[in-house]
């Protein structure tokens, strides 16, 4: 049974890659000047597969997993369409067992014209920042939501922009039993004003609906209450406006949602509520100084795709975690995650260039960051006021980072990060070190080291974790990896090997190893990966 789910996913696999490689022929071998154009064929394939040892806690799990993903598109002049192949035949480890199966999940016809452009058929749109709606695609978090339906883009001069769309919402590989459809407007005032204005005023608006087709009245084989039913039609709107002068700028944005299901941990249960959302951003980048701060207030923005009682369900707006997206492993390993339901608070970001004659010919580099939410409640029935009413708080966090180039071969960083996760009602601080150092040996060879540490008081105390990896320009790379939580009641080691190789369009990379349970994030949007062991690839070829 094993054997036949793998060949599943390995024959489209290399059917897709093999009409790749046919089609790039056929069309490198037309010549340029003896027949018209016709057009340009592109497309790609990416497989990811996932060789699991047996997890002796559940034995009926798949010992094998595929992502696989096929796309062919056509240009010609105005003229472009496309299609996409997907296969979870099961999904790889970590991602949502309703992934499972394979289907021709996306496909488009566009036109694109100086002002206009036209598709039918599925795609991805955000209006302003994302609060009311953000159709995308991120497969290493297996999500996409996008839409099948018809989306219009109209500019008919420089400082007016017009969208509108409707369709249906994506679920995994089949589609929701829901419509969705709304619009949004952006006016550049200074630009309308005067054209070589070197300053711009902005001020947009976004109206989106869902409708739900088909009424859902009971659950889990009891009746829901009517006053508990999640309406029909939700509708959301959006007001923004943003102002950049030089180095300057600041943007505000508010989202009203009406009244629709929300689920609530804390009770176990759903409320039918409207929410809104209130997102502040201001940035000040004179030169080797910089400032970022951002500040949002959010409440009950739930917004699914339909009105599938699931806890785990597609989002069809973008509220992501506004903190420090951290690239190393240790500090990355207790995030914070957006408490839709209620969350109040903010991050702000400190950059500096410092010159000076003992420093050298390069500048030291340091990044401050600092972050801190709070609940706006403990009360889930009824509406808080702006800032709360008796919250408290979900997680703080404080980083520096001071990074230096010594010489044309040797980079370092260096970086300490204190965080403070109370998400389960308990503060539980934790405190890192990190060192980086990149030594590059030639023009084509490099080495890289890493090197980690943690303290924290959740269950696993104390982490040290250590990197390396070795670079061929520009074909191949080979590392290692080795996480241990020394400090713990029974010490856990989590170590991968790998190597990467590309060349051109084609990308090969395999690693073996173990993995830890925990919370991944992309983009300040978070999944749960459970732990796992064994080996994984992934083949990626663009044409």
């Amino acid at each position: 049974m094993e054997n036949r789910s793998v060949k599943r996913a390995f024959a489209p696999t290399f059917v897709g890659l093999g009409l790749a490689l046919f089609t790039t022929t056929l069309w490198a071998q037309q010549p340029d000047n003896d027949k018209p154009y016709l057009g340009k064929v592109k497309g790609a394939v990416e497989s990811n597969m996932g060789f699991y040892h047996a997890d002796e806690g559940q034995p009926d799990l798949s010992r094998f997993g595929t992502n696989t993903f096929l796309n062919v598109g056509y240009e010609y002049k105005s003229l472009s369409a496309g299609l996409q192949y997907e296969i979870f035949e099961p999904p790889m480890r970590g991602f949502d067992a309703d992934l499972k199966g394979n289907a021709l999940t996306q496909y488009f016809v566009q036109y694109s014209g100086k002002k206009l452009q036209v598709r039918l058929g599925s795609f991805y749109e955000q209006y302003g920042s994302g609060l009311a709606f953000r159709a995308y695609e991120e497969r290493t978090l297996g999500a996409n939501n996008s839409l099948r339906g018809i989306n219009v883009k109209y500019t008919p001069t420089e400082w007016l922009s017009l969208k509108a769309m409707a369709g249906q919402p994506r679920r995994y590989i089949t589609y929701a039993d829901a419509l969705m459809w709304g619009g949004d407007a952006s006016l550049s005032l200074l630009k309308l004003i005067n054209k070589e204005s070197q300053s711009d005023l902005s001020l947009g608006a976004s109206w989106v609906s869902r409708y739900n087709t088909k009424e859902v009245t009971e659950a889990n084989g009891f009746p829901i209450p009517l006053e508990e039913q999640d309406p029909r039609l939700v509708n959301l709107y959006s007001l923004r406006s943003d102002f950049t002068s030089g180095d300057f700028g600041i943007g505000l944005e508010y989202t009203k949602k009406g009244a629709s299901q929300s689920y609530f941990p804390g009770t176990g249960g759903y409320l039918i509520q409207d929410g809104d959302a209130l997102l502040l951003t201001v940035d000040y980048t004179p030169g080797d100084f910089g400032i970022s701060g951002q500040f949002r207030r959010v409440e009950r923005m739930d917004f699914r795709e339909d009105n599938k009682r699931k806890e785990s369900y597609v989002v069809m707006n973008y509220i992501p975690a506004l903190t420090k997206q951290h690239k190393y492993a240790l500090p990355a390993l207790y995030p914070h995650a957006t408490n839709i339901g209620g969350e109040i608070g903010g991050e702000i970001d400190l950059y500096y260039n410092w010159h000076a004659d003992w420093l050298g010919r390069y500048p030291l580099k340091a990044t401050l960051n600092l972050a801190h939410y709070s609940s706006l409640g403990l009360n889930a029935i009824d509406k808080a006021p702006f800032l709360g009413n008796g919250g408290a708080p979900l997680y703080t966090e404080g980083s520096l980072e001071l990074s230096k180039k010594f010489s044309r071969k040797v980079e370092a960083t260096v970086g300490a990060y204190y965080q403070i996760d109370a998400h389960t009602g308990t503060a539980m601080k934790s405190f890192s070190q990190v060192a980086d150092v990149l030594w590059r040996i030639s023009r084509k060879v490099s080495l890289r080291g890493e090197l980690q540490h943690m303290m924290t008081e959740q269950a696993d105390k104390k982490w040290i974790y250590g990197l390396f990896e070795l670079g061929f320009a520009p074909y191949l790379s080979v590392y290692g990896s080795d996480m241990y939580s020394y400090g713990a009641d029974t010490p856990e080691n989590y170590y991968t090997i790998g190597t990467a190789f590309s060349y051109h369009g084609l990308r090969l990379s395999a690693n073996y190893g173990r993995s830890r349970a925990g919370i991944q994030c992309v983009g300040g949007i978070c999944r749960f990966v459970p732990e796992y062991q064994g080996f994984t690839t992934t083949l990626t070829y663009a044409f």
